[in-house]
């Protein structure tokens, strides 16, 4: 099966969780591509890749772009299944029942667990509203995994989605991301009402152990096209 990730633009700042997502989604044995809505024809991509699936993730205000262009995809390509997540769903889900909103799921919070169960499911052809952390439009199911605490035993995120279809390979610059969640409460962030979604579901501060940081696979990507 081919999962399409779509993106609007490509900078120096990694989309750490869409490549996560594609790390897990290859290691079941499905096919990731990426897809740059500013610098290619993404319907000419779809026609020739194929997709079983296509996925988004946004944060406010950059998610017009992909409602707007997932409704087009869906006008020509009614059997695709398209998906959004991110924070802007994350804390914008009801939005899934506005009529300018064509996706068929969104996945709320971190998708680690449920993104995979995803896959499984939709190629059971079962019912994917069932699925903790996905909502669509019958069901809103707001139940949410505990997140994942040994963040050691998620694979590498797959950067070669990045690096081989992007200069992103040839910049000097290379972010990495050793952690996940924030202890502060700032009021213009997003982590203070994410940290309250997860209240009771691990801990919110969790880190990479220094032998993962410092392994074979993860310094790799260090040396990638240099």
């Amino acid at each position: 099966m081919n999962i399409l990730f779509i993106v609007q633009d490509i900078s120096f700042i990694e989309p750490i969780g869409m490549l996560l997502i594609s790390s897990l989604a290859k290691s079941k044995g499905y096919q990731t591509h990426l897809g740059i809505l500013s610098r290619e024809d993404i319907f000419e991509k779809i026609r020739k890749i194929k997709p079983e699936i296509i996925a988004y993730s946004a944060t406010t205000g950059e998610h017009k772009y992909y409602v707007s262009v997932n409704e087009k995809i869906k006008s020509n390509f009614k059997k695709i299944m398209t998906v959004m997540g991110g924070p802007h769903v994350t804390f914008c889900s009801e939005s899934i029942s506005n009529k300018n909103y064509t996706f068929d799921a969104f996945f709320i919070g971190e998708g680690d667990i449920a993104f995979p169960e995803f896959l499984d499911v939709f190629t059971e052809k079962g019912d994917i509203s069932r699925i903790k952390n996905v909502i669509t439009r019958s069901s809103r199911n707001c139940e949410l995994y505990d997140l994942v605490s040994d963040l050691d035993s998620l694979p590498f995120p797959d950067r070669d989605l990045l690096y081989i279809n992007t200069e992103m390979g040839d910049s000097p610059i290379k972010s990495f991301l050793t952690s996940r969640g924030c202890p502060y409460h700032c009021t213009y962030c997003f982590n203070k009402p994410f940290n309250s979604m997860y209240r009771g579901k691990g801990e919110i501060l969790r880190r990479h152990s220094v032998d993962h940081r410092f392994s074979r696979s993860y310094n790799r990507h260090l040396r990638t096209r240099f």
